[in-house]
């Protein structure tokens, strides 16, 4: 499947979200904070930086359903149906935070070497309300955001 980046990884999510922490922190984020679903599995990745208009929070979540539909559409060696659950949820979860990762990676490149600030890359993701970011607000109010054509 070359179209799922990182697939195959076989790097823990805890370890990645701590890569993904202190890359935050290198890039100047002043307070982090994991969400967790009710079995223990990290969801999402708050943190806070400093902006020109003060202090900003962000959120990343990651979807590991959405990479487990992918992963069991994948041919693999033949499991029971109960242990390939296991297997693909846990491979979904790696892979959903690699790729996060991966993605926040490239986006600090891009703040590190002056192509953007970070408020500029993680706008979807700032928080404009309590717990909703700009891009939830968006896909419940399009019109309050479109912009017209020049």
């Amino acid at each position: 499947m070359p179209g799922l980046l990182n697939y195959t990884t076989t790097v823990s999510s805890a370890r990645t979200i701590a890569e993904m922490q202190a890359m935050l922190v290198r890039a100047g984020a002043t307070a982090v904070t994991l969400h967790y679903d009710g079995f223990g599995h990290t969801t999402g990745i708050t943190f806070q930086v400093g902006t020109k208009y003060g202090p900003q929070q962000f959120t990343l979540t990651v979807d590991t359903q959405a990479v487990s539909e992918i992963l069991a559409g994948m041919r693999s060696r033949p499991y029971s149906v109960s242990e390939r659950i296991k297997l693909v949820a846990a491979q979904a979860e790696r892979t959903a935070w690699r790729v996060a990762r991966s993605w926040l990676e490239a986006q600090l490149a891009m703040v590190e070497i002056g192509l953007a600030s970070l408020d500029q890359v993680m706008l979807p993701y700032m928080h404009v309300g309590p717990q909703q970011t700009l891009y939830a607000a968006y896909q419940e109010s399009q019109s309050v955001l479109q912009i017209e054509a020049r």
